[in-house]
């Protein structure tokens, strides 16, 4: 028998409700002998934002993170990750705390070989998708250059970044020098350090 801490989420209107998915998973975890020794939700129907806060999540990790559960158990991927990338930085962070994982929709239990081995081709898959979207970045940095394009963003012309360098000297913080230059942060934070770097000038004998 193990111990369950099972997960939900919603965040659109036609996700499962929390009580559906909890009952799915509370119902598996008794047909399997399992305890469920806590339930976690998240709900952010109002939330547009894709990085939304979600403590439940924190608060289950903080919990596997105390060693008070063997296994984590969730209705299905997308409702544990927002992405490939942050789905497979929860499952490693959860491997390292020594906590399984069971998707309920994929009957996948990381626990098993089989597990084991399609979370490593999510790992392939998330590698993959990254190469070709890099390969597509330098191709088309390599078709605007041949166009004659300016790739980045415009240079300061050296009075402005003069200015800029002034402001600094003088103490006025880089938030304060954006909003009086409309310089870009980039450009800004870019120039400070240069001014840190700089040597100091050599004192007088």
């Amino acid at each position: 028998m193990a111990r369950i801490a099972i997960y939900a989420r919603v965040a659109i209107e036609t996700d499962p409700s929390l009580q559906e998915q909890l009952q799915m998973l509370r119902d598996w975890a008794q047909a399997k002998g399992h305890d469920v020794v806590a339930e976690y939700t998240d709900e952010s129907l109002n939330n547009l934002k894709k990085d939304e806060p979600r403590p439940g999540l924190d608060q289950l990790s903080f919990f596997a993170f105390r060693g008070k559960a063997d296994m984590i158990a969730a209705l299905s991927l997308d409702r544990l990750g927002r992405s490939i990338k942050h789905l497979l930085a929860l499952m490693r962070e959860f491997e390292t705390l020594g906590v399984g994982v069971y998707v309920h929709n994929l009957a996948l239990d990381t626990a098993t070989p089989a597990g084991t081995l399609m979370f490593n081709v999510l790992g392939s898959l998330a590698d993959f998708d990254r190469a070709v979207m890099s390969e597509r970045s330098r191709r088309g940095v390599k078709k605007a250059r041949a166009k004659g394009k300016r790739i980045g963003a415009p240079k300061l012309s050296p009075s402005l970044e003069n200015k800029v360098a002034a402001l600094l000297q003088s103490g006025v913080c880089p938030n304060r020098v954006r909003t009086i230059t409309h310089v870009g942060k980039s450009a800004i934070y870019r120039i400070k350090r240069d001014l840190e770097c700089k040597p100091n000038a050599e004192e007088p004998n």
